[in-house]
């Protein structure tokens, strides 16, 4: 009896502590280093409430998200010096600390579409979609425009068309999606 209760009252607490146990067990350290000597990234128990310009400071996030987030951040990092393996570490461990989490699934897209894997892009981009809320339009709107210029680069015009229409439905003033659909041949159905 004292042992069910004992679990009743540390459930919650476990639910959070292992996670974040086995995620620094698997990982070794706290500390990451980056691939040029000397130049330390910051450690995911240091992070700041608000570690993002990807999320709006009103958004509550939980630890894990906390901690994805910033996975998220230094593969950008590393995507922008052109440490394309190390970003997609980056990215993946985000997406294994918060499965629900849109970022990592969209940074891991457009990565691997810039690496000449369209097919697999669109997964990840798609994964992205159906996790991003209508709260979140902006990024919804990368997210589609994202996809039209994938189907476009594979000369797929009417679905990139629509994908294009799609963002613009989401982000209006989204520049590329205006200029995609000035620039893309007219539908022959039409």
């Amino acid at each position: 009896m004292v042992a069910a209760l004992l679990i009743r009252l540390i459930r919650p607490l476990l639910v959070w502590i292992v996670p974040c146990f086995f995620f620094l067990w698997a990982n070794g350290s706290s500390i990451v280093y980056a691939e040029n000597e000397g130049e330390r990234l910051e450690s995911p128990g240091s992070l700041p409430e608000q570690t993002s310009l990807l999320v709006p400071a009103s958004v509550k996030l939980s630890p894990q998200e906390r901690v994805a987030l910033h996975f998220v951040e230094q593969g950008r990092t590393a995507y922008g010096r052109e440490h394309f393996a190390r970003a997609r570490i980056f990215f993946e461990r985000a997406i294994e600390v918060a499965p629900l989490q849109p970022y990592g699934y969209y940074f891991l897209g457009r990565m691997t579409f810039a690496q000449g894997d369209a097919n697999q892009a669109l997964a990840f981009l798609l994964k992205a979609e159906l996790l991003l809320t209508q709260d979140n339009l902006d990024w919804l709107g990368e997210t589609t425009c994202l996809q039209g210029a994938i189907h476009e680069d594979a000369g797929d015009y009417t679905v990139a068309r629509l994908r294009y229409q799609r963002c613009l439905e989401y982000s209006p003033y989204n520049l590329r999606a205006l200029s995609a659909l000035a620039r893309l041949p007219e539908d022959d159905a039409g």
